[in-house]
């Protein structure tokens, strides 16, 4: 992961009783896309100290203590001022939380299960399976239209898309800006 990547971040979601405290019992377990970063620095563990000088506010980030920051892996993705795709036409900051849309919900209306998901206009131009790591060929179903049913992997999660390989995925994300 690299300056200009984009990170979309989804999370395991259910409908809550602020009052009671509690999730409301009956309540659908749902996959929601939630927020975004576009990668506009990394920071690897000799780059914490200059991190931390540029970015105090970061002081408290886990991954600059240990255990985290002995590891040669450890990385801190900071965003960028402002998010730049290709076709996106408005000022979109370069990391941020999305309210609640049902468009933004990837379980699949009706599905026994919130990691069997519905992917709207993944495959525009291409039938072949979108190429989303950890995702082999028998958990792809295409449907009508441009739309796919996904059985998502499990553990979910740190899912990758190479969209100069599959660029429909790129103006799939690129909508999830145009209304936020």
């Amino acid at each position: 992961m690299g300056v200009g990547d984009l990170f979309i971040f989804f999370g395991w979601f259910c409908r809550y009783d602020l009052t009671a405290g509690k999730p409301i019992k009956g309540a659908v377990d749902l996959h929601v896309i939630f927020g975004w970063l576009q990668i506009g620095n990394v920071f690897r563990n000799n780059d914490i100290p200059t991190m931390l000088a540029r970015y105090p506010g970061l002081s408290k980030h886990p991954h600059v203590y240990r255990p985290r920051n002995l590891d040669p892996n450890n990385r801190i993705y900071v965003a960028s001022p402002c998010l730049t795709l290709p076709t996106l036409n408005r000022y979109v900051p370069g990391g941020g939380v999305f309210p609640f849309r049902f468009s933004n919900v990837l379980t699949r209306p009706g599905a026994p299960g919130r990691s069997e998901w519905l992917l709207k206009g993944w495959a525009a131009t291409s039938t072949a399976i979108p190429p989303l790591t950890f995702h082999p060929a028998k958990n792809w179903k295409p449907i009508v239209g441009f739309d796919w049913e996904v059985t998502s992997a499990y553990p979910g999660q740190e899912f990758i898309i190479d969209t100069d390989l599959h660029p429909d995925a790129l103006a799939w994300a690129v909508d999830l800006f145009a209304n936020r």
